[in-house]
């Protein structure tokens, strides 16, 4: 156990500076991201995700076994879908946009694998990405 938990300890620490090595780039390790923020948000949610899915397979594998792994999986994704845009959102101090928000949720479900394929959808159909709203501007009198 303790060599599995070092080697994803090892593995989370080297995403994390391939992630801080290449900030400067416009699109970060593998994630489909165009934004640096928006991309390192991305990996810390699907790294606690990760390690939440293996402590919950830990713990209800030795106590009482009621949990399945496609029940782990399906939690950790949903929760991982929920709180990546949130995050985003909070570490790049803006709203995320369409396509950053599908990205998410692609590498929430399938990691890596999903963020490419929803990004290459969004290049593939750019009528899909919301146009800006427009403020007017009010003149007071």
């Amino acid at each position: 156990m303790r060599k599995r938990l070092l080697a994803v300890a090892v593995m989370a620490a080297s995403m994390a500076f391939s992630a801080v090595a290449q900030a400067g780039s416009p699109q970060i390790l593998l994630t489909g991201q165009r934004d640096p923020a928006v991309a390192v948000s991305s990996l810390a949610v699907g790294a606690a995700a990760t390690g939440s899915y293996f402590w919950l397979r830990h713990n209800y594998r030795h106590h009482n076994g009621a949990l399945t792994p496609t029940a782990a999986y399906v939690g950790t994704s949903v929760a991982c879908a929920a709180l990546s845009p949130i995050v985003g959102t909070v570490i790049a101090q803006r709203p995320m946009t369409q396509r950053e928000v599908w990205v998410m949720t692609g590498s929430c479900v399938v990691p890596i694998v999903g963020g490419l394929l929803m990004n290459a959808v969004f290049d593939a159909h750019p009528e899909w990405e919301a146009v800006p709203v427009k403020h007017r501007k009010r003149y007071s009198k």
